[in-house]
């Protein structure tokens, strides 16, 4: 099924089937890396999708960043954005010379430099230290036992 708008062919690759009205464009959403956001409303259930910038992270770095994911979220971190697999069981879709990726709705705002507490950064760091603890054992990027998949283009 071909269409015009990039991000619906995308989300098809997920098996997520949806009217380009159920995808909300939040732009950068406020990061750095250059990403471009969608919030994606599907039955009931909210994703994020994300656009990579041409080349930056290259496919065997984002691989590995959501590897990484994977492994904290296993540990028991939920409040980890996963990456969801496509049909194929990639977590990244090569479509236009971009990246992509889909994860779950995670409710929230990046908010504490206008509302700072102690007790929120208590919390922020220990969700970074259970972060860190999950991942501790997890190989670095050169020395990952788990293959490198090629995704489809």
């Amino acid at each position: 099924m071909a269409t015009a708008i990039p991000f619906l062919e995308v989300l098809s690759e997920f098996g997520l089937l949806v009217p380009s009205g159920a995808c909300q464009s939040l732009g950068n959403a406020g990061g750095f890396s250059g990403a471009r956001l969608w919030r994606v409303s599907r039955g009931g259930m909210d994703y994020c999708l994300r656009c990579w910038p041409s080349g930056h992270p290259d496919i065997g770095r984002l691989q590995w960043i959501h590897q990484v994911l994977a492994q904290a979220a296993h540990c028991g971190t939920s409040f980890i954005p996963v990456p969801i697999p496509t049909l194929g069981g990639y977590t990244v879709v090569n479509h236009g010379g971009r990246l992509w990726e889909l994860t779950r709705w995670i409710e929230g705002a990046a908010d504490y430099a206008i509302r700072p507490s102690p007790a929120r950064l208590v919390a922020a760091l220990s969700h970074l230290g259970r972060f860190h603890q999950a991942i501790s054992t997890f190989p670095t990027q050169g020395d990952s036992p788990f293959p490198q998949p090629m995704t489809p283009a």
